[in-house]
């Protein structure tokens, strides 16, 4: 049985593949927060751009989503 993933392009163009979630979440190195991602397309990547407008470094974020930004646009949908 083959596990489902999302594909994302990095800040640089690269490929990220992560397994998938309804609920994506990404780690930026320099703020050191985990965000929420936009979901991917399902005909192909897209940027891994945060709901607070910031491109990520990896993909899944390392734990809950502690974003500030990012938490306050959750608590808006």
């Amino acid at each position: 049985m083959s596990e489902r993933t999302s594909q994302w392009y990095d800040h640089m163009g690269n490929i990220l593949t992560a397994p998938y979630s309804d609920e994506p979440t990404g780690w930026r190195r320099d703020d050191r927060f985990t965000h929420r991602l936009m979901k991917p397309s399902t005909s192909g990547p897209v940027q891994a751009i945060t709901w607070c407008g910031l491109r990520v470094h990896e993909i899944p974020g390392r734990g809950e989503i502690d974003c500030p930004k990012c938490l306050e646009a959750i608590r808006e949908e």
